[in-house]
């Protein structure tokens, strides 16, 4: 029952997975991870760069208070984007 331990902490009010990508293949990825995991566990609030920064917005700050506030992390990596940079911020 690791699941009900790990989703009793969640708070539903905010995101509380932060799904990083770079890259074609891995924003793929992680939309699709995305999508699953709206619908397979009522409590997670996935937050992607792509579909939670709106147009306009300071990314940075947006981004900044993302990693501040959420609980837990995904990295899609794939063999085109594992040996670039990432920025950690």
């Amino acid at each position: 029952m690791r699941c009900r331990t790990i989703l009793s902490v969640v708070d539903v009010e905010s995101y509380n997975i932060f799904i990083s990508w770079s890259g074609r293949l891995s924003s793929e990825v992680a939309a699709a991870l995305n999508f699953v995991l709206r619908r397979l566990i009522q409590a997670a609030r996935p937050w992607m760069s792509s579909s939670s920064i709106d147009p306009g917005a300071r990314w940075s700050a947006e981004l900044a208070q993302a990693l501040r506030e959420l609980q837990f992390g995904i990295v899609c990596l794939t063999p085109d984007n594992v040996n670039e940079p990432w920025d950690p911020l």
